[in-house]
């Protein structure tokens, strides 16, 4: 066991026909039966011989958030999902970068700054 499991979706469907890099640690939400409704998403979700796997390179992704106020609800599953994509794709070495978005210079914190990085 890995120790963490994540519910695979259409993202991480999406990444592993796209590199054909295997993800780990993702619960099995099928129920054995392969009638769920994530066992049709999968049927939505082809690839053609023009896109079958040639991605070269780690699945980055990652989380940018503005250091204008404290951190939410919604941040938390951003941050969640993020990083456990990069973790679950990681015989790709997948890997999340965290930085902080500097769109609005006028509102932003040195107090929100360590904040984030604490909760984080």
């Amino acid at each position: 066991a890995t120790g963490f499991a994540y519910a695979p979706n259409f993202i991480t469907k999406i990444i592993e026909q796209s590199t054909g890099i295997a993800p780990v640690g993702l619960l099995d939400v099928t129920g054995g039966s392969g009638s769920s409704a994530v066992a049709d998403a999968d049927a939505d979700i082809t690839t053609s011989p023009e896109s079958s796997p040639s991605f070269v390179g780690p699945i980055t992704t990652r989380f940018p958030p503005e250091p204008n106020g404290y951190l939410h609800l919604g941040h938390a599953k951003a941050v969640s999902f993020n990083f456990a994509v990069a973790r679950a794709f990681s015989a790709g070495k997948g890997r999340c970068h965290m930085r902080l978005d500097d769109t609005n210079p006028t509102k932003e914190d040195e107090e929100y700054v360590k904040s984030i990085l604490e909760d984080v």
